[in-house]
């Protein structure tokens, strides 16, 4: 009996440590990030996305009737949100995903004043709300930029709104822990993509830095939850390369490391998985103890 008991302790410490061993390494893991793989010739699928390798892994079908172009991502309180644009004076909508299938949970159009805008580019969070970068123009062409900003609440009403200067177009955004806006400006034709550090009062905007030149078209930018800055370079399609992803220096804008992603995927979208939480931990290790203790009595 003796020994039974001892190898059930031993077998609850065995078990505690590798659950504190995984965590921990997910904690110190790689960067990842969520992603749309836009498939034109079947379902758009969401993905996850590895930082330093490349490495796609799909987690499932966004559904038939989804059929999406230049989608943005973000992730409020764990939850995962979609902005599907367009480039027609069609309205834009604010779509939740379930992380774990890539099912669409809801569907919401966006609206400023009770009325439907034409274009929504870049998206993110900002403590507990939603921000996008938007405009009230659309079609294409120089006269599509996406010049203002604001907060988006989750009926797709958007509220806050701040006005930059005519010339600016925020194609990615994205705010630090510290509510610092960033913007990814593709400069189309294609010339580089501009980095941009984002004052909202007043409304305005600094060129930290431009990323490459015809190869490089950075259409989205997200932030990790440890503060690493990253944008998705989508150019290479163009011209036979492979599409990239970029850590971006948040200080100068420059671009740290370049990582290809196969070909084979079409993705759009950036949002940064949230890591797990040593409170996460803690609470594995005292829900294995409690149980291990339960059963020795």
């Amino acid at each position: 009996m003796k020994t039974t008991t001892i190898a059930a302790a031993l077998n609850r410490w065995i078990l505690v440590g590798f659950l504190v061993m995984t965590t921990i390494g997910e904690l110190k893991g790689q960067p990842i990030f969520y992603s749309v793989n836009v498939d034109q010739g079947g379902d758009d699928e969401l993905v996850k996305v590895d930082a330093t390798t490349g490495q796609v892994n799909v987690i499932g079908s966004l559904g038939p009737s989804v059929q999406l172009d230049f989608p943005s991502l973000a992730v409020l309180n764990g939850r995962l949100f979609l902005i599907h644009p367009t480039t027609a004076a069609d309205p834009v909508e604010l779509l939740e995903l379930d992380t774990s299938t890539g099912a669409v949970l809801s569907t919401t159009r966006i609206n400023l004043g009770g009325n439907s805008i034409p274009l929504v580019e870049g998206f993110d969070s900002n403590g507990g709300q939603l921000v996008i970068s938007y405009g009230l123009t659309s079609g294409g062409g120089t006269g599509t930029r996406s010049n203002r900003i604001g907060t988006l609440a989750l009926d797709g009403t958007i509220s806050n709104s701040v006005t930059l200067s005519a010339s600016d177009d925020i194609d990615g955004l994205a705010v630090d822990n510290q509510a610092r806006f960033f913007g990814a400006d593709a400069s189309s034709p294609n010339v580089g993509s501009d980095i941009l550090s984002i004052s909202l009062s007043p409304p305005s905007t600094t060129l930290l830095s431009t990323i490459g030149s015809t190869d490089t078209d950075i259409l989205d930018l997200a932030f990790t939850d440890t503060g690493l800055l990253f944008g998705l370079d989508v150019a290479g399609v163009n011209i036979g390369l492979p599409r990239r992803i970029h850590q971006i220096d948040p200080l100068t804008g420059n671009s740290l490391t370049s990582v290809p992603i196969d070909l084979s995927w079409t993705l759009r979208g950036l949002a940064s998985v949230p890591e797990p939480t040593t409170c996460g931990l803690a609470l594995a290790a005292a829900l294995c103890l409690a149980v291990g203790r339960r059963r020795s009595r």
